[in-house]
């Protein structure tokens, strides 16, 4: 079993660069948000937090890019507000470390808010994301057996997270990284 840990920015919105560490402290990947168009960044950074919160919740797609030591890329993106008026959905474009591109998508099927479900599909798997707001965790399933487990360490000041890879996982540090994150600022968690 192998653990990873991170811990995101003070702010839900920030873009500040978030590094995935290893058991030793040694860094890994980093990931961060991203943004489609510059005039979004500019007022996401105005010193008045009621203004720069209010963008990016009304304008600021929930966006993430990141990537890895050893060449591996992952590129989250939402989908448009006609396709996301029902449930929220990303594109997840993916490149792993030997060059091999698979597009990939996420989607939030919570019917209540503190049952937190989302469906992670690959080209040839399928996934279940389960977010447990009563004990802080998050399992990662497929076809109910347990792949990855996502333990929230501490929220205050900063929510840290530390997840341990079953060893028969196919998904990768980065990849469960960003897809936590996503679905942290979609659940406001």
């Amino acid at each position: 079993m192998k653990v990873y840990k991170f811990s995101l920015p003070i702010l839900k919105y920030s873009a500040k660069s978030v590094p995935i560490l290893q058991e030793n402290e040694l860094e890994i990947a980093t990931f961060n948000r991203s943004f489609r168009k510059k005039w979004i960044y500019v007022l996401s950074n105005l010193p008045i937090p009621i203004l720069s919160e209010g963008v990016l919740a009304f304008l600021g797609k929930r966006d993430v890019e990141g990537s890895a030591k050893d060449g591996e890329e992952i590129k989250i993106l939402e989908r448009p507000l006609k396709e996301n008026l029902l449930k929220v959905k990303w594109d997840i474009h993916h490149i792993n470390a030997s060059g091999r591109v698979s597009t990939s998508s996420l989607k939030d099927i919570s019917k209540i808010k503190p049952n937190g479900r989302f469906s992670y599909q690959t080209e040839d798997e399928h996934y279940m994301i389960e977010k447990d707001f009563m004990n802080r965790f998050t399992y990662i399933k497929k076809e109910q057996r347990l792949m990855v487990e996502i333990e929230r360490v501490n929220a205050l000041p900063r929510p840290c997270y530390q997840f341990h890879i079953k060893e028969d996982s196919p998904l990768t540090p980065l990849e469960i990284s960003t897809i936590v994150w996503v679905t942290h600022m979609q659940m406001s968690d």
